[in-house]
């Protein structure tokens, strides 16, 4: 997994308080995951496959349905705004990215790899259906009322 850095994080959770609320919050709910019996992720395999091995090796239930860093610097499909937005800014990375060949290119090969992933037979589709297969062995004598 590739390092990330503090302006990688979305800026709603981005804090350098260790007694931040939002913070604390987030270990609570993380800490969570561990009782969880599945996962689901926003991305697909062929996007973050390095992210979702670490996952898969504590978590094998996984199911995949994604952040700043990969749009921007990895799939080369999105443009990184300051973190007061300003109007000219946004018109001026709208330009560019409106000009930049390369940019259109990478979200097309991206697109295509996403339509791979949703269609039958496909990652994304696949993970959909192992997870649906997963809650309908959910034991009917651990539902109330059953």
């Amino acid at each position: 997994m590739p390092p990330i850095s503090l302006g990688d994080v979305s800026s709603f959770v981005r804090t350098t308080d260790p007694d931040d609320f939002g913070l604390h919050f987030n270990i609570v709910e993380a800490n969570g995951c561990t009782k969880a019996g599945a996962l689901i992720i926003n991305t697909f395999d062929d996007l973050e496959a390095d992210v979702l091995a670490a996952l898969r090796a504590e978590y094998p239930r996984i199911y995949t349905y994604t952040n700043c860093k990969y749009a921007c610097e990895v799939w080369g499909v999105g443009l990184r705004v300051d973190e007061e937005v300003r109007r000219e800014q946004v018109a001026s990375h709208v330009r560019h990215a409106m000009k930049a060949e390369e940019m259109r290119g990478s979200a097309a090969g991206w697109k295509a790899k996403a339509e791979e992933a949703v269609a039958p037979g496909g990652l994304s589709c696949e993970n959909l259906q192992s997870m649906v297969r997963a809650l309908g062995c959910v034991n009917a004598a651990e539902v109330p009322g059953v």
